[in-house]
């Protein structure tokens, strides 16, 4: 007697009745030929194989945004166990990685914060438990029935660091087009960077003037309104609707471009070193995103 997942047997994704009918006839025909491998099927699965597997049938299928995180982290792991059955990850091994996190961090140069840890683990408790459930491992090792076995770090990683006018001006200076209208944009709106060159003439209401952050580029996934509370932020936003001809651009055209009318898509470069011309090497780009609301409050007053 063998219990399995027509899932995992057929290495695919089922997404419907169909689907299951075809798959179950197909694993009926593979037991009467004798090629069905049953639940020892993955007993030799390395954690490097299952990375794979989850990259593909989970985070590409589900188009996650969190992707190069993903990719990035679970590059570190696979070369950490390199080899290393996934039924062999056990809690050791786990504690193991917290402690050299701590240490020397993931690539054994300075220690980890908390925060970082917790992103690892965080990782491999989801992993695990899509494990369990799709039937590659038993049991996941961050838990023993209702016992927790693996803690997650106390995080404190809380940065303040505000941008004075005086600051925001240096930059104004150092950088070059592009950098200019994201640091306006960024102080004025506190839109975080993915939504600034996400955003569409179509997104701006002028009638009222509010910029609606649509649901699938915010972080949260769920949309909000920003007002246009600057005269300067307003007239940058005017400036950049009329083309070349003359004319408004199109509501399906992106707000932000370069000199020959192609999308910023990334200003990275060009961001480094106008905050080092500027004596800011200590000024990431979401500081302008939590300046804004430190003036906000400010303005505001405590309590609105």
């Amino acid at each position: 007697m063998h219990r399995t997942s027509l899932a995992r047997w057929a290495e695919e994704e089922i997404d419907s009745k169909v689907k299951a009918n075809d798959v179950f006839d197909r694993m009926c025909n593979a037991i009467r030929v004798g090629r069905f491998a049953g639940h020892q099927e993955h007993a030799d699965l390395t954690f490097a194989a299952f990375g794979d597997l989850y990259l593909k049938r989970y985070v590409e299928l589900r188009g996650l945004r969190s992707r190069g995180h993903i990719e990035r982290r679970l590059a570190i792991l696979k070369e950490r166990w390199k080899g290393k059955r996934l039924t062999d990850i056990r809690v050791g091994e786990i504690e193991d990685l917290i402690q050299d996190l701590r240490t020397s961090g993931a690539r054994g140069k300075r220690p980890a914060k908390p925060a970082t840890i917790n992103r690892y683990l965080a990782l491999l408790r989801h992993m695990t438990n899509w494990a369990v459930a799709r039937e590659y491992i038993d049991r996941t090792p961050f838990r023993r029935g209702s016992q927790a076995l693996i803690g997650f770090e106390r995080e404190n990683n809380r940065r303040i660091r505000r941008v004075s006018p005086e600051e925001e001006a240096r930059l104004l200076t150092a950088g070059n087009a592009v950098v200019r209208m994201m640091v306006v944009a960024a102080v004025d709106t506190g839109m975080r960077r993915g939504e600034l060159l996400a955003l569409r003439f179509g997104d701006i209401d002028r009638g009222q003037q509010l910029i609606h952050v649509r649901a699938e580029h915010a972080k949260s996934k769920t949309g909000r309104v920003v007002p246009i509370g600057t005269t300067r932020l307003r007239s940058l936003l005017e400036w950049l609707r009329i083309g070349p001809d003359g004319q408004p651009k199109a509501s399906d055209l992106p707000v932000f471009t370069r000199g020959d009318a192609e999308a910023v898509k990334s200003f990275r470069t060009a961001w480094e070193r106008a905050r080092t011309a500027a004596g800011m090497s200590d000024v990431r780009f979401h500081d302008l995103r939590s300046e804004y609301a430190s003036r906000l409050a400010h303005v505001c007053g405590p309590g609105s």
